[in-house]
């Protein structure tokens, strides 16, 4: 459930408090740092990075030896005040915006979707982590870009299809 600030609220004069959420509706995007010491720097650092809502997004592996950022996740590509439709922050924003409203019934068909692809990135990891270490580090590094952006694009466009079908089951 969506809990909207302020976190604290009365009754009969007494002052309770929420905890304070992990995920809220305010948040831009968010990410968890995942360092393997026992691989070269540029494949083993893996920012694990999700746009809007931390509950509602998909955290898509961004190795930290790629060349640059992938489109969708650019900086350039839209910003908080002008809307992008290949902008994956928009993307995911616009499914949130329509799952807040109604969270126990459309919340479960996001997680279906996140899981997979979360679960599918944990497969593929290791795999491309043993090629890209056996490669000279430019081309381990290619490959790691290569990766990274289509796996951003890949969630992007599965986010968008995410969101129709959401408003066509829902409707």
């Amino acid at each position: 459930k969506v809990r909207l600030s302020p976190l604290s609220f009365t009754v009969d004069d007494v002052e309770y408090y929420h905890e304070r959420p992990i995920a809220t509706q305010q948040t831009g995007f968010s990410f968890v740092a995942q360092m393997r010491s026992w691989l070269p720097p540029y494949i083993g650092g893996i920012l694990w990075f999700g746009v809007d809502d931390a509950a509602t997004s998909v955290y898509v592996p961004m190795y930290c030896g790629m060349h640059n950022v992938p489109e969708c996740f650019s900086d350039d590509n839209g910003s908080l005040l002008e809307y992008s439709p290949t902008a994956a922050f928009w993307v995911f924003n616009q499914v949130s915006q329509f799952v807040y409203p109604r969270y126990n019934a459309v919340m479960p068909d996001l997680i279906k979707v996140r899981d997979k692809w979360e679960s599918s990135f944990q497969k593929m990891i290791p795999g491309l982590d043993t090629t890209a270490e056996a490669l000279p580090e430019g081309q381990a590094r290619d490959l790691i870009t290569t990766f990274s952006h289509a796996q951003a694009k890949n969630v992007t466009k599965a986010w968008k299809e995410l969101g129709e079908f959401l408003l066509v089951k829902h409707l």
